[in-house]
């Protein structure tokens, strides 16, 4: 699938879960709206998504493969999260 697909993953922070068990997938240049939970929680999962915090569990696959968070992290900061 062309676009990004997350599966089981999970933040831990100081000892709690901030979210667990987040999956979902959005298709190459579709535009979706985040609402989960508590402003920190959304930017704890935007974070993970991004690379700039680590998951304790989980992948994040980008047209299929999967990204390390370096790699996740250089593409945001070029702006390519697109393949």
């Amino acid at each position: 699938m062309k676009g990004i697909a997350v599966s089981g993953l999970r933040r831990v922070y100081e000892g709690r879960d901030v979210f667990r068990d987040i999956n979902f997938a959005i298709p190459g240049g579709a535009v979706h709206a985040l609402l989960y939970g508590e402003r920190r929680e959304v930017e704890s999962l935007v974070n993970t998504l991004s690379g700039s915090e680590r998951e304790a569990e989980g992948k994040v696959l980008l047209d299929g493969r999967p990204l390390s968070r370096g790699e996740r992290a250089r593409r945001i900061a070029v702006g390519r999260l697109q393949g």
